[in-house]
Parts: structure tokens; C-alpha cells; sequence
């Protein structure tokens, strides 16, 4: 590792242990110097405003029907990931995902 990279990281695993409210200052002077991508993942769920049904046979949840949306705090990742690249302390934000081909639709809206 360069030496700035290790005095960045001694600086602020520094300032955490001493004011923890300080944190966050410590980081993003040290992400200017060498800012990274950022990876969100997200999960497709049932949207929280549907009732659920289940199954006749009482083996699963019936979500043929439903409305699949972001989980809400899936959503909120995003955002806060979003702001900090405005801020200019990541380079990229990165979103994926696991499920079906009813994901492509889930991953454009976020």
C-alpha cells in the first residue's frame, strides 16, 4: 500500500476511536484523495401497500398477482449512494440485484 493510503487509514480509525460523531469528516478527506465505486444491492418485494394472499394449499405466499416494487430501505441505500457520488466522494454507483427477468424493471427504477 502507498503511504498516503495507510496514513488516510490511520487517521481516521484514529479520529473513530476518539469523537465517533467525527467520523464522517475523517472519511471524506480521505475519499478525496482516492474515491471508489459503490455497490447497492436491492431486493424485489412484494409492494407494502398489497394484501397478502396465500395459497389454497397453505404451502406458500400467492404472489402471482401482487405488485413487486424496491424494499423501502433497499431505496434508501440508493439515495444516500446517489448523494455521496453529487458529493463527489464515490466515482460510480453500482446497483444489482438477484431474481427473475421482472428485475430489469426493479433495477431501472432505482
Amino acid at each position: 500500500m502507498e503511504r498516503s493510503v495507510m496514513k488516510g487509514k490511520w487517521w481516521i480509525n484514529r479520529y473513530w476511536k476518539k469523537q465517533k460523531g467525527f467520523w464522517l469528516i475523517a472519511f471524506s478527506k480521505y475519499m478525496k484523495e482516492s474515491p471508489m465505486k459503490a455497490l447497492v444491492c436491492v431486493k424485489q418485494v412484494v409492494d407494502h401497500n398489497v394484501r397478502i394472499r396465500i395459497k389454497r394449499d397453505h404451502s406458500d405466499v400467492d404472489i402471482s398477482d401482487s405488485k413487486l416494487s424496491i424494499n423501502p430501505f433497499d431505496e434508501i441505500a440508493v439515495e444516500e449512494a446517489v448523494r455521496l457520488k453529487e458529493r463527489g466522494l464515490i466515482s460510480e454507483v453500482v446497483v444489482v440485484s438477484i431474481g427473475n427477468t421482472g428485475v430489469g424493471d426493479v433495477l431501472r427504477t432505482a
